[in-house]
């Protein structure tokens, strides 16, 4: 309450209204959302970008409630608005923002049947880190492409023929965002454990302390099954976290990860590593 009347007193200072206060944030929100949906990887077989764009077009502030209204869109529109070119296209994009979250069933309707939802942003952590992660990802395979090209440069100097194999024109951050299905360790999968590809110290670590999750050994990238219930989670946890002092808060955020179906084995040690480093 004491925040609420020092926030309002600050507007006041500033000559801003409640209103106008609850648009400033509403337009901080868009951009963020916009954000966050642009690099989820779980949204990259849709064009929810586009979908979620028109949905905030419509977005606005209720003057009495100071909260944003429910906003809704036809398929139409979606097509319209978005540059989506098919109606089956524009609903795939609904349904996957609906089932990661984003949209929020309201369970009314325009008098034309469309569905109202309300606009939410549940996985901004999530998608900061794999951000952060991609850009590592993208460094690394920077650094490596220029160790290449010295190498080469060197062994050209002293007379050796250096034969490439054929590969596509490089460009400036001309990276493609195309999922390859062959291809299992791309980073938009399993990101954070194909960094860890080749570290053999840290494979033992992984099939030595996970060993109560016999079953995920061969392939320590695979994420744990989701637990069915808070006390399955919280007794995977304790197997995870078997002999290590860990921190509630800590402890919390690798429930949550498991929850999300996002924890792999090989996350789980680097994690719990990286605690005790930082103890």
């Amino acid at each position: 309450m004491i925040n609420d009347v020092s926030q309002t007193t600050a507007n006041i200072a500033q000559g801003k209204s409640p209103y106008q206060q609850a648009c400033t944030d509403l337009v901080a929100f868009k951009l963020t959302l916009l954000e966050t949906v642009a690099a989820d990887p779980r949204l990259a077989k849709a064009p929810c970008l586009a979908a979620i764009t028109v949905y905030l077009s419509f977005l606005t502030i209720d003057k009495e409630t100071l909260k944003p209204k429910p906003v809704y869109a036809s398929n139409l529109k979606l097509m319209a608005r978005g540059n989506i070119r098919t109606k089956v296209t524009a609903g795939l994009a609904r349904r996957t923002l609906v089932k990661e979250g984003y949209l929020l069933a309201t369970n009314s309707t325009t008098r034309y049947g469309c569905a109202k939802f309300r606009v939410a942003n549940p996985h901004s952590e999530r998608v900061q880190m794999h951000v952060r992660e991609s850009e590592d990802f993208y460094a690394r395979k920077e650094i490596e492409r220029k160790e290449d090209e010295r190498r080469k440069r060197i062994l050209k100097r002293q007379g050796v023929i250096v034969t490439d194999t054929p590969c596509l024109p490089r460009g400036d951050n001309n990276y493609t965002d195309r999922v390859i299905v062959t291809d299992t360790k791309y980073h938009r999968v399993n990101l954070r454990d194909y960094l860890l590809e080749g570290d053999a110290h840290y494979q033992r670590d992984v099939s030595e302390k996970l060993t109560s999750y016999a079953d995920l050994d061969d392939d320590p990238h695979q994420p744990f099954p989701k637990p069915v219930d808070d006390h399955d989670a919280e007794s995977m946890i304790d197997s995870i976290c078997a002999g290590k002092d860990v921190e509630p808060r800590f402890r919390n955020r690798l429930k949550s990860m498991l929850n999300d179906a996002i924890l792999t084995p090989n996350m789980a040690i680097r994690m719990l590593a990286q605690m005790e480093a930082a103890a």
